[in-house]
């Protein structure tokens, strides 16, 4: 496994960790933050990162590149992984921070989206890898800004995308 892929992966399971230890008063410290114009950001950046939103702008992308072969492997990660994602929301049915938001938390969708995408991201549009996980961290950071998750429901839901995408992506290539 790639240093760069230790890293993404070690980061993650250290803000679980911090997350099922702390995932209150991380979420008290940013809801005491807030601001009419980060809320409105943060809401935009909420909405580019649900998982459908994802899908189409990942899918429109690849298409351009002429890379169609790897939109279908690109389908096959979102889905797997969203199907996971759903299964434990309604196997642990953990209530949202705040009230007023259909569902459930744990794990967050919009996390499992945005992660699933970057290993196809990452392999296909290299100069932009970056670009894309810095905004995958910001679509979970906006999740429990907004109040919709805990840190640990945000970090379960990007380890979950990523995995899955590793390895659909692994799996297409031993058979390519």
């Amino acid at each position: 496994m790639k240093k760069s892929r230790i890293i993404i992966y070690s980061v993650l399971i250290v803000l679980l960790i911090l997350g099922i230890a702390y995932d209150k008063q991380i979420f008290n410290a940013l809801q005491k933050i807030q601001t009419p114009i980060a809320v409105y950001f943060m809401n935009g950046v909420s909405w580019l990162g649900v998982w459908y939103s994802i899908l189409a702008i990942v899918s429109v992308a690849l298409w351009i590149k002429r890379k169609e072969s790897k939109i279908e492997r690109f389908w096959a990660s979102i889905f797997l992984a969203l199907g996971i994602v759903y299964l434990l929301k309604f196997g642990f049915k953990r209530a949202r921070p705040l009230e007023g938001f259909g569902g459930y938390s744990f794990p967050s969708g919009h996390a499992t989206g945005a992660f699933s995408a970057f290993p196809i991201l990452r392999s296909t549009f290299r100069k932009f890898r970056w670009y894309w996980l810095g905004f995958a961290f910001l679509v979970l950071l906006s999740r429990i800004y907004l109040g919709v998750h805990y840190l640990s429901d945000v970090a379960s839901g990007a380890l979950i995308g990523l995995a899955v995408g590793d390895i659909v992506e692994w799996n297409y290539r031993r058979h390519a």
